[in-house]
């Protein structure tokens, strides 16, 4: 039989792991990222853009043609080993145009960056979720008119180079003579950036953009770790016979055991503080099988096993305009809230009232999110406050911050997740008095 105590030292210890990588995370001040904030992370063209600029002798940046050697050094070496006099002389070009598409011939196309410095060139495709195209590699490599020219396929790993080149023998065969050179976002261009960010100032504004270009990298090719690692975690496991044998129990808990649990604590946590933020001024009702709108008790509820769980809460307000608070969990791998307002009785007739839509307007003007989805709801969203984000719990999945917004830990300012939960539903209820003007 496993002691209490035993367990409780190896929870510390995996809390303890929890709270380095938080450390480490925010040491690295990505917050406030701009190319994630603009949704730039995977669109090819930005990156293209990014890349053509730094390597300009003449870009932007005002360094001249240091970008463009250390690219060359770092991604390029086959080329970079030969003798070329200055690269501040050399041209870069976007959306290069070789001609008109010819499949038969094999030629034609239009690359996506092309570098020319004295008589060497680089057809330079950029791929990092795009399909390639018919034959593209080929009709590039066709443009190749001696050994100095040369095309580099540049993807986000290894994994998906070997997309682009699989089943190809022209293609491997163009690599064994140097025709074709792949390098990728994980390796060559994460080293690069990194070379060129040494080179600058600590007070240079170009070293803080290469910084931001570089946390955009790392997070989409996975070198940067959002959850604790699992070298370092089994490592933990295996120190002693302690954790081991306490790692070994845990294992032994079904995932739905604690989810069930969870959920309960969830529900627990609001009807607590909805209880004692409205006391007599709504009713909340146990809801089960939503879809035929059947109610249980608070203890049959927590017991059940269906597929939705959910609570109303209403009062007269609310129910003279046939609708009523929704709030439900889906009851599956994990935990899914989400809160609305649905029609009483279970349908609309597909006329939704004046005084109805005046609160719809009420409710999207304090949430700015969410939407009418079907007959059964005039409005619902499962987009949440988190510190100073919104969260999409239809893309949740358990992980300790969240867990203590869900359960309102003295981390969070008021009652977190519980305190959304009651500011909707004043926002509806106020909204309900007003609709009586209307």
């Amino acid at each position: 039989m496993m002691h209490l105590q035993q367990i409780g030292f190896f929870l510390t210890d995996i809390y303890h792991l929890f709270k380095k990588y938080e450390r480490k995370q925010n040491n690295l001040s990505h917050q406030f990222n701009l190319f994630s904030l603009f949704g730039y992370e995977r669109n090819e063209n930005i990156h293209s853009d990014f890349i053509a600029e730094l390597l300009k002798p003449n870009g932007m940046h005002g360094q001249g043609s240091i970008f463009l050697n250390l690219f060359m050094q770092n991604c390029i070496p086959i080329l970079s080993n030969k003798s070329v006099n200055n690269y501040q002389t050399a041209s870069v070009n976007r959306e290069y145009y070789l001609g008109k598409v010819n499949l038969k011939r094999v030629n034609g196309g239009q690359v996506d960056i092309r570098v020319q410095c004295q008589n060497q060139i680089l057809y330079i495709e950029n791929k990092i979720d795009a399909e390639a195209q018919n034959l593209q590699l080929e009709r590039y490599l066709a443009a190749c008119n001696d050994v100095n020219h040369i095309v580099v396929l540049l993807t986000l790993n290894k994994e998906s180079e070997a997309k682009y080149l699989a089943e190809k023998t022209e293609l491997t065969n163009a690599i064994d003579k140097g025709q074709l050179v792949t390098i990728t976002y994980q390796h060559h261009i994460i080293s690069w950036l990194e070379c060129c960010k040494k080179e600058m100032a600590d007070t240079n504004g170009i070293r803080e953009v290469i910084n931001q270009y570089l946390y955009c990298l790392k997070k989409i090719t996975n070198r940067i770790e959002d959850n604790m690692s699992k070298n370092e975690l089994i490592d933990t496991i295996m120190q002693d016979a302690r954790s081991i044998k306490s790692f070994l129990y845990l294992s032994q808990i079904e995932q739905e055991e604690i989810y069930i649990k969870l959920h309960a604590m969830v529900f627990d946590k609001i009807i607590n503080i909805v209880e004692a933020k409205f006391k007599t001024l709504i009713t909340p009702q146990y809801v089960h099988k939503v879809e035929k709108c059947n109610y249980l008790n608070r203890e049959q509820f927590y017991a059940d096993k269906r597929s939705w769980l959910g609570l109303n809460f209403y009062n007269d307000d609310v129910e003279k305009q046939n609708l009523r608070i929704r709030f439900e969990f889906a009851y599956r791998e994990k935990a899914w809230p989400f809160i609305g307002l649905c029609f009483t009785p279970t349908e609309c007739d597909g006329v939704v009232s004046k005084q109805q839509q005046f609160i719809l307007s009420q409710v999207k003007n304090y949430l700015n999110s969410g939407s009418r989805t079907n007959k059964s709801w005039l409005y619902r969203t499962d987009f949440f406050e988190h510190a100073d984000e919104k969260i999409n719990f239809g893309e949740w999945i358990y992980e300790p911050e969240l867990l203590d917004y869900l359960l309102s830990t003295s981390r969070y300012m008021n009652n977190g997740f519980s305190e959304d939960i009651v500011k909707f539903i004043e926002v509806v209820l106020e909204a309900c008095k007003k609709s009586k003007l209307v």
